[in-house]
């Protein structure tokens, strides 16, 4: 026999039971069960939106249909009509900012070309001055 070979039944120690009868559940009568009771407690099956319990695959126009998404109405909240204006003005604002930037930006640049061909004109006068 191999030491590490792995034992080849497991042994159990089942709980005993006690020597005590258990204690006996105290339960009201049963009342009759009404119609109205029953439907309550009935709960459908599951409509899965790509297989029925037989595993036949849905066609899509029955899915959507048992969805039941077609049979609302679309309200679109008039709030959103307020947030497309507001983001519509915050664009146009943004854009005038931009673009006054990148005109500013551009002087600028202008400004720093004109100096260093200014500074290579001069350069030439200097080199002969010395």
């Amino acid at each position: 026999m191999d030491p590490m070979e792995p034992r080849k039944f497991k042994h159990k120690n089942f709980p005993r039971a006690s020597g005590s009868p258990p204690v006996p559940l105290m339960h009201s009568p049963p009342s009759p069960i009404t119609v109205k009771d029953q439907q309550d407690w009935k709960i459908p099956s599951c409509i899965s939106n790509w297989k029925n319990p037989k595993g036949y695959t849905i066609p899509l126009d029955k899915r959507l249909a048992a969805d039941g998404r077609g049979l609302q109405d679309v309200q679109v909240n008039d709030n959103l009509a307020k947030l497309t204006e507001a983001l519509y003005v915050t664009e146009e604002t943004a854009g005038v900012a931009i673009a006054m930037r990148a005109k500013v930006q551009r002087e600028i640049m202008m400004k720093e070309k004109e100096k260093k061909d200014m500074e290579l004109q001069e350069l030439p006068a200097r080199q002969d001055l010395r």
